[in-house]
């Protein structure tokens, strides 16, 4: 069991794009999601009070794609960054990754984000050689829950106060995950 690292390869699906970002996605990314609250309030970093801010982390960012190992995906509609998603590796040798996302307001509830999870998922067992997929989402966000499920993903357990979000909260979590051979038992006519 080993990894085959691939680098953050652009994907298509049926109405997305998913690439790499860059340096000049700073104002799409600050105007369509990383200046509201709303989106950030889950989450683990700030909400942006600048765009320098965004352009900061765009440049942290853009540089890291040189590394085949490192996979994180501006969400494109029409061309339009809307959201990112990211495939963090938990443990190599296991094989283990785990996604997370974010998309502007706009486009919730539209099935958007669970078709940019479903691709990255798709990626992981099919191009990278992953194993194991996991991911958790707030308890007081369960519609970050039902993108997970449409992933394929099955629930495994609650995690109590798992992380302080930008809300101030020591967050309940739920927890999910995919193998391998259950994603593969998908890909089957």
């Amino acid at each position: 069991m080993k990894l085959h690292h691939a680098g953050t390869q652009t994907i298509q699906t049926q109405r997305l794009v998913l690439r790499p970002f860059a340096l000049d996605d700073a104002e799409a990314m600050f105007f369509n999601w990383a200046n509201d609250p709303q989106v950030t309030r889950f989450m683990l970093w700030s909400t942006h009070q600048t765009i320098q801010t965004t352009r900061d982390i765009l440049a942290e960012w853009v540089p890291m794609y040189k590394y085949p190992d490192y996979y994180h995906w501006c969400i494109t509609l029409n061309e339009e960054p809307i959201g990112a998603i990211e495939l963090f590796i938990r443990n190599e040798r296991s094989c283990v990754g785990e996604i997370g996302y974010c998309i502007g307001q706009k486009w919730w509830k539209q099935g958007i984000m669970s078709e940019a999870a479903k691709a990255v998922v798709d990626f992981a067992f099919g191009t990278v050689g992953f194993n194991h997929i996991e991911a958790h989402h707030a308890v007081d966000n369960p519609g970050s829950g039902g993108v997970i499920k449409k992933c394929g993903m099955q629930y495994e357990g609650h995690m109590r106060q798992k992380y302080l979000s930008t809300r101030g909260v020591l967050e309940d979590c739920n927890f999910y995950a995919i193998l391998k051979e259950d994603w593969e038992r998908t890909q089957q006519p």
